[in-house]
Order: C-alpha cells, then structure tokens, then sequence
C-alpha cells in the first residue's frame, strides 16, 4: 500500500474508534491541537 492510502485507512480507523462525529473523545485523540480544530471545543 502507498502511505497516502495507509494514512487513509488510519484516519477511517480513528474516526470510528475516536473521533465520532456526535460524540467525540478529544480527551482520548492522540493528535496533535494544532490538527484539530475540535480539541478544547465543549458542545
């Protein structure tokens, strides 16, 4: 597999193991704040 495909896959992975978009865990995201706007932001 080519890395742009690997980081595809990974980031499909972390969407539904993590990052959930009606219920996200930011306090579990290993990324960093500055690849999410999401981080720090309540609901």
């Amino acid at each position: 597999q080519d890395s742009a495909e690997t980081f595809g896959l990974r980031m499909i992975f972390h969407g539904r193991q993590v990052c959930d978009a009606r219920k996200p865990d930011c306090h579990a995201c290993p990324l960093l704040p500055k690849l999410c706007p999401r981080i720090g932001v309540s609901h």
